[in-house]
């Protein structure tokens, strides 16, 4: 499968003595409210996750990842008409624990984030979900949380959380245009024995990179090989493939310009 990216946004009270006896009816109620609640606003998100599926329409950043293992990767997706209803960001620490962030969109506004990590906890992992949902003027209506061990011998369910932290989409943007710690430099040439790979990214030590693989000897990378040494560190932009095979993606150079 080929992927081409382009650039494309409990009130607390005191009861009465009389009123104790009403207390499990109530909690009750509540409990069936908030079940309700979360069960609407998960159905709006599994609605939204099938019109994606039917859409084809998906835009990636590139892969990148730093020398102590972390790795960061961006994705939108977008309905038939062009309209991005769900962001993505892939986080893997050095320790190669991860976090996946997501963001939905409901008619062009913030409707959701879902918060998937993982923690440390001696030996085992634990699993982290939480889930915020937004009013119409963007502010965290409720949230939810559950937390999974590796060990369990069933999933955990959501429960109601104090408002989890609001999440920001702005890493994504800077990842998917190219921008801050995610500008291109050409940082040379890899080869191997079977194929060669065009290095670009941060010219930092602890900053993001990532390889594209190099199929067609077009005139710009024919200038590169001839000219490898000269252009490092120079600012580039390019174009690329994204493409899958036995269930492995990966990165491959279409075109490329000097940015400067």
């Amino acid at each position: 499968m080929r992927k081409l990216s382009f650039l494309i946004p409990v009130l607390l009270s005191v009861l009465l003595f009389s009123c104790k006896n009403n207390e499990p009816t109530e909690n009750a109620a509540q409990n069936d409210t908030e079940e309700m609640y979360l069960y609407n606003k998960q159905d709006t998100l599994a609605a939204i996750d099938f019109a994606l599926d039917t859409s084809n329409c998906v835009q990636y950043s590139l892969d990148y990842s730093k020398e102590n293992n972390e790795r960061y990767f961006a994705s939108l997706y977008c309905d038939v008409k062009g309209n991005v209803l769900r962001m993505e960001e892939l986080i893997i620490s050095p320790e190669q624990l991860y976090q996946k962030n997501k963001f939905y969109y409901d008619n062009k506004r913030i409707f959701a984030t879902v918060c998937e990590y993982q923690e440390k906890e001696d030996t085992s992992l634990i699993f982290i979900e939480e889930l915020n949902f937004y009013n119409v003027k963007g502010d965290v209506e409720k949230s939810f949380r559950k937390v999974t061990r590796d060990n369990a011998k069933e999933e955990a369910n959501f429960i109601l959380s104090e408002k989890n932290k609001k999440l920001s989409n702005e890493r994504i943007f800077r990842a998917v245009n190219n921008e801050g710690e995610f500008e291109l430099t050409f940082q040379g040439i890899i080869k191997t024995d079977n194929l060669d790979y065009l290095l670009i990214g941060s010219p930092e030590k602890d900053g993001y990179t990532t390889a594209l693989q190099i199929e067609a000897n077009t005139p710009f990378i024919k200038d590169i090989y001839v000219n490898e040494r000269r252009y490092i560190n120079r600012k580039i932009g390019v174009n690329f493939e994204r493409q899958s095979m036995s269930n492995f993606s990966y990165q491959v150079f279409v075109a490329g310009k000097w940015l400067d």
